[in-house]
């Protein structure tokens, strides 16, 4: 059931959206390791991790029909780690990838249909350990599910 909740169609959906960047090269749905980041090629950067959290039930809507399924209303929030390597123009090169990310994120609010909004915040300070660079997007995604399936 899980690989076809509601939950894993939008992570997919935004793992697709993301991988359509022209700006970024590398997509994926692990957490890389320092020592991950140093085996990759220099043409695979910029690369973003996509790391999703459990969903947040914000609201319960109980169905008036004898026969009816509940519906809730959930906000799930996907972690995109965003890796850059560069050695010089580090804040242009943070400001290209976070323009382009949230332009595309922003683009189909609503994933496809998937959701009923999507909002964009993002975490303050940027990592840096020469030549590596990396700093995280949140994109916090409101869905609606029955209890079949989150």
């Amino acid at each position: 059931m899980g690989t076809n909740s509601v939950r894993e169609q939008l992570i997919l959906e935004v793992k697709d959206r993301l991988g359509e960047l022209a700006g970024i090269k590398t997509v994926m749905r692990v957490m890389p390791e320092y020592s991950d980041l140093q085996s990759f090629a220099v043409t695979q950067f910029p690369a973003i991790a996509i790391v999703g959290r459990l969903p947040l039930p914000v609201q319960k809507k109980s169905s008036r029909r004898p026969a009816g399924v509940d519906t809730f209303l959930s906000q799930l929030s996907l972690d995109l780690y965003c890796y850059l390597m560069v050695n010089e123009n580090v804040d242009t090169e943070i400001s290209d990838v976070l323009d382009d990310i949230w332009a595309k994120l922003y683009a189909d609010p609503t994933r496809g249909g998937l959701a009923t909004e999507t909002e964009v915040t993002m975490e303050d300070n940027v990592v840096y350990w020469p030549p590596f660079a990396a700093f995280k997007v949140i994109a916090k995604i409101t869905y609606q599910h029955d209890t079949g399936g989150i």
